[in-house]
């Protein structure tokens, strides 16, 4: 008689077990179960590895089947990776979801440097998702990689989504064009998207703004936040 199959929550109910347990053989059983039929096996696994063994597993998993571990894989390592990642992002940065390749563009701009420069200006020639594109502008505003700014110069000239357009403002800010913060914000006050200042506040907290200008953005952004709607 062979023995009764387990469910994906036994399995999940075992990675914490293992995780408890932190033995070779569990740091084995962990690894094994990366590689399980169910995705969210799959990603339980992943996070219960040790930093080292969880880095190699997102290189793994990064061509996974499952769109939700491939976005993962990618962001972990945006977290845990480095430069010879960069290839593995790149291609991610073609995924066919664009989950993938937003978290794909998050962790080239952590991991920054020339090559990853490329591979986001590549992708923002063709990529077509307002969300992505915007994920890429600013990845490349956080790279700190002066080389981006013809790219997007180009874009601020034919970006028609206002979300991309103050994106792009704001990662050229971050490059050095000082003159692009006062002007992303101004495209924002011209805007009646109510959902728009929230979206250029996340951006702002996730590129960041030097020093010297955090009273500005604070005053610019004050009006916005009178105006939400109490709940």
């Amino acid at each position: 008689m062979s023995p009764r199959k387990t469910t994906p929550n036994e399995r999940i109910q075992q990675i914490e077990s293992l995780i408890q347990e932190a033995t070779p053989a569990a740091t084995l059983r962990l690894l094994e179960l990366t590689e399980d039929s169910v995705a969210r096996v799959r990603l339980a696994a992943m996070h219960a590895l040790p930093e080292n063994l969880c880095r190699l597993a997102a290189r793994a998993r990064i061509q996974d089947s499952s769109s939700l571990v491939r976005d993962e894989a990618a962001s972990l390592l945006g977290e845990l990776g480095d430069r010879s990642d960069i290839g593995r992002l790149a291609v991610a940065l073609k995924d066919r979801e664009w989950t993938v390749r937003s978290a794909a563009a998050d962790s080239l701009g952590s991991i920054g440097g020339q090559s990853a420069v490329t591979a986001l200006r590549f992708a923002l020639e063709s990529e077509k998702n307002r969300v992505v594109l915007r994920d890429i502008t600013t990845a490349l505003g956080r790279t700190g990689d002066k080389s981006a700014i013809p790219a997007l110069r180009q874009t601020v000239t034919k970006a028609k989504d206002r979300t991309v357009l103050i994106a792009v403002m704001l990662a050229l800010y971050k490059l050095g064009e000082k003159d692009m913060l006062p002007r992303a914000f101004d495209t924002l006050a011209a805007s009646t998207d109510s959902l728009l200042p929230e979206v250029v506040t996340n951006l702002v907290q996730w590129i960041g703004v030097d020093a010297e200008d955090e009273e500005y953005v604070t005053a610019r952004l004050e009006p916005f936040r009178s105006r939400a709607p109490d709940v």
